[in-house]
């Protein structure tokens, strides 16, 4: 469309593209923001979102480009830094909470989200595959997401047969122990 709003995808560094994301940029014609679910890390306290209201991942992020979304942006970012600087969220029992960290931005992304009403097409986890993470795919895997020099080793398994399939695969679990499979899992993030 000549007059459409640009379109942005944001990814994380440690991303890599499998296959095509097309999908991912024709949500945008209906929503403000695409992106997945925080799949480990979620479902904090925070008295001015409702618990039904998710976390999202912010390592794969689109948007298309508007005054709406660009307000949002601002938000996110005066919120995220002023959390890097006071806790706002209470701990898990009782600790300090986990905004001063690397993952603070999804916290303060969830409540500038909410607090924007900022429609969210939640993505599958074929475009956002966090490695380690225990994920059921049933389509093919468009994107991963983690720490690791595998990335296409992975890809090539991962797409090899399309059907209903989990990761990482319990049976590797059960081979490797608890142990190993907590530090792998650490490990590729």
């Amino acid at each position: 469309l000549p007059d459409a709003l640009p379109i942005s995808l944001y990814l994380d560094t440690d991303t890599f593209v499998v296959d095509e994301m097309v999908g991912v940029f024709e949500l945008l014609d209906h929503y403000d923001l695409a992106l997945a679910q925080a799949p480990a890390y979620r479902g904090l306290e925070d008295p001015e979102v409702p618990a039904a209201f998710p976390e999202f991942n912010c390592g794969v992020v689109a948007w298309r480009s508007g005054e709406r979304v660009a307000a949002f942006l601002r938000s996110w970012e005066q919120t995220y830094r002023a959390w890097l600087v006071e806790d706002v969220l209470p701990g898990l029992d009782g600790g300090a909470h986990p905004t001063r960290t690397e993952i603070g931005d999804q916290p303060a992304f969830r409540r500038c989200a909410w607090q924007h009403g900022m429609r969210v097409a939640t993505l599958p986890p074929e475009y956002n595959l966090r490695l380690g993470i225990p994920t059921t795919v049933v389509d093919r895997v468009r994107l991963l997401h983690g720490h690791t020099k595998k990335y296409e080793t992975y890809a090539k398994r991962y797409n090899s047969e399309i059907v209903p399939r989990t990761y990482p695969q319990e049976r590797l679990a059960r081979r490797l122990g608890r142990r190993a499979y907590a530090r792998l899992r650490r490990t590729l993030g």
